[in-house]
């Protein structure tokens, strides 16, 4: 299954450097913990999926693919049913534009070589494709 990562181009020497490494599940106002998001959604708006930020989050387009049932991936509307107040979890949706039945969560690091794809959009719209060379010498 391929998941998208979005994200600004400020953080993209690191992440194709490091890999997927952090992000913020916030389970609830004060209950934040580290996991990668991802969503099945293509493409992304300003503001979409919680990416409010006064950069452009949806700048850069990461897919990885995954393995079923692979082991630290979890589909977001399952996880936050077990571990998050229904209220907060609304409030998440909401936020990021009633997008969460397309939200995934890794816990864990994707590392570069398991990157399917990286573009870069321009100016947050359509993604187009961009060549980037990694540390390793592999070129995305």
């Amino acid at each position: 299954m391929r998941l998208y990562h979005f994200t600004c181009e400020l953080h993209l020497p690191s992440i194709l450097e490091q890999g997927l490494t952090r992000g913020e599940l916030p389970l609830g106002p004060t209950n934040v913990q580290q996991a990668v998001w991802f969503t099945t959604a293509d493409s992304a708006k300003p503001g979409e999926h919680g990416l409010h930020s006064a950069v452009d989050k949806t700048a850069v387009r990461i897919a990885v693919d995954f393995r079923p049932g692979e082991y630290g991936l979890h589909r977001w509307t399952d996880y936050a049913r077990k571990r998050v107040h229904p209220a907060w979890a609304r409030a998440l949706d909401q936020a990021g534009g009633g997008l969460a039945h397309t939200w995934y969560i890794y816990r864990g690091t994707i590392p570069p070589r398991r990157f399917a794809e990286v573009r870069v959009a321009p100016f947050g719209g359509s993604a187009v494709s961009t060549n980037y060379t990694a540390h390793n010498g592999a070129t995305l």
